[in-house]
């Protein structure tokens, strides 16, 4: 799916159970037949998967998804 970046907003901390949580959380919007106008997504990315140095607003992206539906990286164009 490609779809433009309009923003994103940068994750650290630690979750209920203890964990690190280190990330982005990024904003998109895409085309969709089903919607008029333009449809929004939101979906967290790790640090270890994209860099807040790499997101770039604005940009074309192509989000990669894995089997189990999570994003699995991001390809900017």
């Amino acid at each position: 799916m490609y779809a433009k970046v309009t923003g994103y907003k940068p994750l650290n901390f630690v979750s209920q159970d203890g964990n690190p949580v280190v990330g982005n959380r990024i904003y998109i919007t895409y085309t969709d037949p089903k919607v008029k106008g333009l449809a929004t997504d939101s979906f967290y990315v790790s640090a270890e998967k994209v860099a807040t140095k790499d997101i770039v607003v604005d940009a074309e992206v192509e989000v990669v998804y894995n089997r189990y539906g999570k994003v699995e990286t991001l390809i900017f164009a």
